[in-house]
């Protein structure tokens, strides 16, 4: 398999259906309980309160600059707008390293506040953000948008109806957001509870919204938004638990598994493409090298000789994996094919048709009008046009 585009495919594996106030959840010392136990909040996943502190008053000295800056844009975006609290975040955080270092959290907290202003409105809130630094502001408000629900059945009810399309008129990268974040609030809800957030996950409408509900779930196990302490590592078992997994769960965590690699080598790159090598499945290897060049331009937010080199790093069985993942992660995150063909451009020719296929797919999800993605295609490359048309998938 050479490739899956995350955004857009439609697999047809088996998803067993579990009714939600009955389903088991495995404890600690190996018993099981209800569904009905598992809703423990994490204390942040409530709603946003504003109050008086000023960015200003973050910069001039606090005893905690990071809650401070993150309910101090909390409070612009409420007062103001989400997208001129996160316009200003990434001006500051050009100067202001714990803003810069913040940014994903600081995010989460503008969703939140938006949604806070908007009275719980999650169709106006969503208008109200963009997906700067890693989409935190999607993330961040739909944690919150999970609080009301007092039980299962309610969180059930919830996720079924949140992010329906339906006369919202947003686009496919919206709508993608919006059900990642909900794995993101899955996981808070339930105090990080990974096999019950999965499950919820399978009670969606349809594949491709059930792998985005994972996509948000693994995406909190592995790289926790509102935990400090870091998820566990086992350099024995470095893919865990994505082996482990039922098949329908595998695609997002295989692509986010990265994101445990690097923490637990304390990123030694030859590490992780070593560990991703060890998953005998070809398109669960492919996945997770692409999962590692989504992590190298993570890393190496605007500077893509860096990441180029990184992918280099993952050697014959992962260089291709691992630029197709990275420029998908840098168009995605710009909201933007135009960095990411920047990084294309650097790279052998041998690489590029997969690097521009891989900015194609993203191109579909933010305008799915055909034109508009060969246009598009067409003003980032004169060569490989085909390739940006192909991983959107339109023919050449």
């Amino acid at each position: 398999m050479k490739r899956i585009a995350l955004l857009t495919l439609a697999l047809t594996l088996p998803v067993i259906a579990v009714s939600v106030a009955a389903y088991l959840v495995l404890k600690d010392d190996g018993t099981s309980s209800t569904a009905a136990d598992i809703l423990n909040p994490h204390p942040a996943a409530g709603p946003f309160m504003p109050d008086e502190t000023r960015v200003e008053d973050c910069l001039e000295g606090s005893d905690d600059r990071r809650r401070c800056f993150e309910q101090a844009f909390g409070n612009l975006a409420y007062r103001t707008t989400g997208k001129a609290a996160l316009a200003r975040m990434a001006r500051d955080g050009a100067t202001e390293t714990e803003i810069s270092a913040g940014c994903h959290r600081i995010a989460h907290t503008v969703g939140a506040a938006v949604l806070a202003r908007e009275d719980g409105n999650t169709g106006a809130a969503l208008a109200d953000g963009d997906s700067t630094c890693w989409s935190g502001f999607y993330h961040g408000l739909l944690e919150r948008a999970l609080a009301p629900a007092g039980s299962t059945t309610e969180l059930a009810s919830l996720i079924a109806t949140l992010c329906d399309p339906v006369d919202q008129n947003w686009p496919p990268f919206t709508h993608y957001q919006c059900l990642h974040g909900l794995g993101h609030g899955l996981m808070l809800r339930t105090g990080y509870a990974l096999d019950a957030s999965l499950e919820m996950c399978t009670k969606l409408a349809d594949q491709w919204s059930r792998q985005s509900c994972d996509g948000g779930v693994f995406m909190e196990s592995f790289s926790p938004s509102l935990r400090d302490e870091p998820p566990p590592f086992d350099a024995e078992d470095p893919l865990a638990p994505c082996p482990r997994v039922a098949e329908g769960h595998k695609l997002y965590c295989y692509l986010q598994i990265a994101d445990n690699l690097v923490r637990g080598t304390s990123y030694d790159w030859g590490r992780v493409a070593a560990a991703c090598d060890t998953e005998a499945n070809p398109t669960w290897r492919s996945i997770c090298f692409q999962g590692y060049g989504r992590q190298a331009s993570g890393n190496n937010y605007g500077r893509p000789a860096s990441v180029a080199e990184l992918c280099s790093v993952a050697g014959s069985t992962g260089e291709s994996d691992c630029v197709y993942g990275a420029a998908r992660d840098i168009a995605s995150n710009a909201a933007s094919g135009v960095p990411a063909a920047t990084f294309c451009r650097l790279l052998a020719s041998a690489l590029a048709p997969k690097c521009f296929e891989g900015v194609g797919t993203i191109l579909a999800t933010l305008d799915p009008a055909s034109a508009v993605i060969r246009r598009a295609c067409a003003r980032l490359t004169t060569h490989q046009v085909a390739a940006c048309l192909r991983g959107a998938g339109l023919p050449a």
